[in-house]
């Protein structure tokens, strides 16, 4: 299979926030179980800097974990992430800031530093820490709603059927066309998965099924620029899946 960027795929790690863990594969995709005698994880090289705002700090004492969807590039750095689970959604925020300073010990296959593609744990508590929360009466009272329905702010990732709204696309931004070294202009269609994020930002682009570089190259450049409506669940930010096929080629500016 052809991908914009030659990724593996490791299924589920658990990240730490006070110290620097390696990332351990729980699961591993077909073709990684091929190559695992000379593939290396990442590892995390210091703790994931999440900070969580003042305003919701009274409502993390009942948090546990949450997911996350991350891609590590090959000079250790998050190159994209999406949130999978959280309990709340003003957590993506943090999330995003955090991970900009986090930095890994990037995987290697070979020795050779590659990108990973991977779904992380991160330890909620951790961040929350173990501190005395003066608490305002409305504040109070928004904790013990929360107890009573957990899932009220609670970040997943929703089926379109569940969506306030059908998602639509609100902005093209601008079309690629791939060309080969003798300057024709390729053509096809290429199948793209990805995330679309609370904001409306696609997340997390990869490409389905086997497809030239350029090609691939092209249709993840195009998906990269869309925006679509924010997806909402419920009147709350949420996240959703999407698949779409990106037809390549044709002359430009047509």
């Amino acid at each position: 299979m052809a991908s914009a960027y030659p990724f593996h795929c490791l299924m589920a790690v658990s990240l730490g926030l006070l110290g620097a863990f390696p990332v351990s594969a729980v699961g591993t995709s077909p073709a990684l179980a091929e190559i695992e005698e000379t593939f290396e994880p990442p590892v995390l090289e210091q703790p994931v800097p999440l900070i969580i705002p003042q305003q919701i700090l009274h409502l993390s004492s009942d948090w546990d974990l949450g997911l996350v969807r991350l891609r590590i590039g090959p000079e250790g750095r998050v190159e994209d992430w999406v949130p999978l689970d959280l309990p709340h959604f003003k957590l993506v925020k943090p999330f995003e800031t955090a991970f900009a300073r986090t930095r890994f010990k990037p995987a290697r296959e070979k020795g050779e530093a590659v990108a990973v593609d991977l779904s992380a744990t991160i330890p909620l508590r951790d961040a929350a820490g173990y501190r005395i929360i003066s608490e305002t009466l409305s504040e109070h009272i928004e904790s013990r709603l929360a107890r009573i329905n957990p899932g009220r702010h609670r970040l997943v990732v929703s089926p379109p059927s569940l969506l306030d709204d059908p998602l639509e696309v609100i902005s093209e931004g601008t079309h690629y066309f791939p060309v080969d070294d003798s300057g024709q202009v390729l053509e096809g269609t290429v199948i793209v998965e990805f995330y679309v994020d609370p904001e409306g930002v696609p997340r997390m682009i990869r490409v389905v099924g086997d497809s030239s570089l350029l090609l691939a190259e092209a249709a993840v450049k195009t998906v990269s620029e869309l925006r679509f409506s924010p997806p909402r669940r419920s009147r709350n930010p949420t996240v959703v899946q999407a698949r779409m096929p990106v037809i390549l080629g044709g002359e430009k500016g047509g």
